[in-house]
């Protein structure tokens, strides 16, 4: 296993998978009033989650996605509910990814603020990035988002992020990140060929929903 990045299945991590109220800690970037959003989401719901991956001394965990559109409203990923107490601060990337979808590191589309989070030991910890107005992304295609614990990464803070390991996005799958220190960069690796974390990545509608040509003679005979 690479360093710096640890996953875990087995008895202990399915007792992870049952559904529960979430604590919830939002961070939101805003400007003005909220901006009109028709929503879609791609992801992999909590109660799939049997396992944990867990971010250690500045390495990083994430999901690639899939998206039909360019505008993100909000970026989801849930903690591990033992980590109650744990003060570390996790930084948000978002990076591009190279033909073969792997993540490129160099591609780096957005740098985001850390966020600290806490919960009460009983449910597990929904971590949200909202955007308003909603994140540009280059256009459609495939992306990688990351969490790291920032800024200290010789400090052992541990970070669990809930996964599923049944493969139940097609659309991506989970990533590591391992650079040198604290640095974001150096490679990226997938996790496992079956994990996906538990994730929730909404963006706005922004592609035309296609519309059947009709006939005039069809259109007079449906609108008589």
């Amino acid at each position: 296993m690479s360093r710096g990045l640890a996953y875990s299945r087995g008895p202990k991590a399915i007792a992870l998978a049952p559904a529960l109220a979430m604590v919830c800690v939002m961070l939101c970037f805003t400007k003005g009033a909220a901006t009109p959003c028709d929503p879609e989401t791609v992801g992999v719901d909590t109660s799939r989650s049997q396992g944990v991956i867990a971010v250690v001394r500045g390495s990083a965990a994430g999901q690639t996605f899939t998206t039909s559109d360019t505008l993100i409203r909000s970026i989801t990923v849930w903690r591990w509910r033992d980590e109650d107490t744990t003060a570390a601060p996790m930084k948000l990337w978002i990076t591009g990814t190279y033909e073969d979808g792997l993540p490129d590191l160099n591609n780096i589309i957005l740098s985001g603020p850390a966020l600290v989070a806490f919960g009460d030991g009983v449910h597990h910890v929904k971590i949200q990035y909202v955007f308003d107005p909603p994140l540009a992304l280059p256009g459609p295609g495939k992306y990688a988002f990351y969490i790291q614990i920032q800024p200290d990464c010789s400090f052992p803070y541990i970070v669990g992020l809930l996964a599923a390991t049944t493969d139940d996005y097609p659309g991506g799958g989970a990533v590591g990140a391992y650079g040198n220190k604290c640095d974001f960069g150096g490679r990226a690796s997938y996790v496992d060929p079956l994990w996906d974390l538990a994730f929730d990545v909404e963006s706005c509608r922004t592609h035309l929903t296609p519309v059947r040509r009709q006939s005039w003679g069809a259109l007079k005979a449906i609108y008589r």
